[in-house]
């Protein structure tokens, strides 16, 4: 999918920031967490999602754009995150997860309208995702942001 960016008016999160290598293993504890018995389930261990979070850090899926990504906390964990990544010139939503607890809060949608208002700024024209075949939430989600499939 994809959407072409333009400045949005949103109302904010409060304690939204930018995540930092030091959130490395909460973010693999909210990924497992988030999608534990999902369609993107694949039966990871802690060590693997601590792998996707270095992957992703370390420019795996393109450079990571930590500015433009963002994560909000409650109850002392992190609840939900939104990370971009720079892939060939163009920003992509890597990921966008939020613990089961925390969902229907508006923190997905929040948090990804904050990174397309960064990208925006940044002056990027354009952010694409994929999401999975019967994701249908996020499916729901994106399209309600604007997203449309992109051309294959």
């Amino acid at each position: 999918m994809r959407l072409a960016l333009t400045p949005r008016r949103i109302a904010r999160i409060e304690g939204t920031r930018a995540p930092s290598a030091a959130d490395r293993d909460a973010l693999a504890d909210l990924m497992l967490d988030a999608y534990r018995g999902t369609i993107d389930d694949e039966d990871e261990t802690l060590q693997d999602a601590i792998a996707e979070v270095d992957r992703t850090f370390a420019g795996g899926y393109g450079v990571f754009l930590g500015a433009c990504s963002r994560v909000v906390e409650r109850e002392q964990q992190l609840a939900s995150a939104c990370l971009i990544t720079l892939f060939e010139g163009k920003p992509w939503l890597s990921v966008s997860m939020t613990r089961p607890r925390w969902k229907r809060h508006g923190f997905a949608r929040g948090l990804l309208n904050e990174s397309l208002n960064l990208l925006a700024e940044a002056r990027y024209q354009e952010i694409g995702l994929i999401v999975t075949e019967g994701n249908s939430a996020a499916e729901a989600l994106y399209r309600s942001l604007g997203f449309e499939p992109a051309p294959s």
